[in-house]
């Protein structure tokens, strides 16, 4: 298998978080959900920007919105969280 480099520092956790400030449309109720503290969370979504080389949001506008070249990547990264949790509740009931 062949790994893209570039592509090694970002993972779930990136997705996840990116997934969690759109749906609750704050980076404050996101940290919450999510169990992290607001500046970590803030981290998180920098590196998956700077991965990127753009903003996912707009940080102007109240509640936190999607940018429009991120409305389709966080849509994508939801469904993919969502096959994630399928696929690994699966493993767990063959385990079971």
């Amino acid at each position: 298998m062949i790994v893209d480099s570039e592509n090694t520092n970002v993972g779930l956790r990136h997705l996840q978080a990116a997934v969690t400030i759109r749906d609750e449309g704050s980076f404050v109720r996101a940290a919450e959900v999510l169990n992290v503290a607001p500046s970590a969370l803030t981290e998180t979504i920098r590196q998956l920007e700077t991965f990127a080389g753009l903003s996912l949001f707009d940080r102007a506008t109240r509640p936190v919105s999607p940018t429009v070249d991120a409305v389709g990547f966080l849509d994508e990264s939801a469904d993919l969280l969502l096959r994630f949790n399928n696929v690994m509740t699966g493993l767990r009931r063959i385990g079971d």
